[in-house]
């Protein structure tokens, strides 16, 4: 058996006679069980279907089953923390990118700014030189 723990309330089909033979053999006269116990060693050699050997070959398969199951969540589980990794990397790379507006933005806001201050004393420049040729 594998080391795969499988939850204790976990359901899953098993045939029918296989069990029904098993708990009359548990609930009979001690020899019944044991017979089982002795025909599951020939149950290799295709002497007889086993109900024991029936019960534990399809217990191991849920098993498996399941342990393939719980493999295949570890790895979505290393997929989302993947997903999550590459959506952090695009949120930094959008937020560097809003940074890079903003300060081209403000490197605009900047050179209007100064363009509008140099109109401004230009403007007075003009109106002072015209003041100054004006007749009085």
């Amino acid at each position: 058996m594998s080391d795969v723990t499988v939850p204790l309330n976990t359901r899953f089909a098993v045939t029918f006679t296989a069990l029904q033979d098993v708990l009359l053999a548990l609930n009979g006269p001690g020899h019944y069980i044991r017979e089982l116990q002795v025909t599951r060693s020939l149950h290799g050699l295709g002497v007889t279907v086993n109900p024991i050997e029936q019960l534990v070959e399809q217990f191991e398969m849920h098993r498996k089953a399941h342990s393939e199951f719980a493999q295949h969540c570890v790895r979505d589980e290393r997929f989302d923390a993947q997903i999550e990794a590459s959506m952090s990397d695009l949120e930094t790379l959008e937020m560097a990118s809003l940074v890079e507006r903003l300060v081209l933005s403000q490197e605009i806001a900047t050179k209007c700014l100064d363009e509008f201050a140099r109109s401004e004393k230009v403007a007075e420049a003009s109106q002072k030189e015209t003041a100054t040729h004006e007749p009085t």
